[in-house]
């Protein structure tokens, strides 16, 4: 038994739209933003005759990977409510605070969680140990 979508794609004439635009069309009602990007973005730099087909399937699906993953962390910020957003990049090394920037740009590929090792903050009570780190 076919669904309603299966007939429509079945029975639509394909000489007035060419396939490209079909692929796209399945793309969005699958709910597959990411593939989409990637699809369109390949179509339009004209590069799909120089991929072949494995390469195509993971370029597609790493988008869209990649997408999704991008969304639930900005999901999870969100709804974490925090006061002040924050990122690695902002921190003010020129300000003498004591930072060894070796040090701490070390943690921004997370080794320390995978190693199972614990960060140390020291410092005075109340001082805002992150806020003064980044600004």
């Amino acid at each position: 038994m076919k669904t309603s979508g299966e007939q429509d794609i079945i029975n639509k004439p394909n000489h007035n739209r060419p396939m490209t635009h079909e692929i796209q069309h399945l793309m969005q009602q699958l709910r597959l933003p990411g593939m989409k990007a990637a699809y369109e973005g390949i179509v339009s730099t004209k590069n799909m005759q120089s991929i072949d087909n494995d390469e195509l399937l993971n370029l597609l699906l790493q988008a869209e990977w990649d997408e999704r993953e991008n969304l639930k962390a900005s999901r999870r910020l969100q709804n974490a409510k925090f006061r002040m957003r924050a990122s690695m990049e902002e921190i003010d090394f020129i300000t003498d605070r004591g930072l060894n920037r070796t040090q701490i740009l070390r943690f921004t590929d997370g080794s320390f969680v995978k190693n199972g090792e614990n960060v140390l903050i020291t410092g005075q009570t109340g001082v805002g140990y992150v806020k003064q780190m980044i600004m």
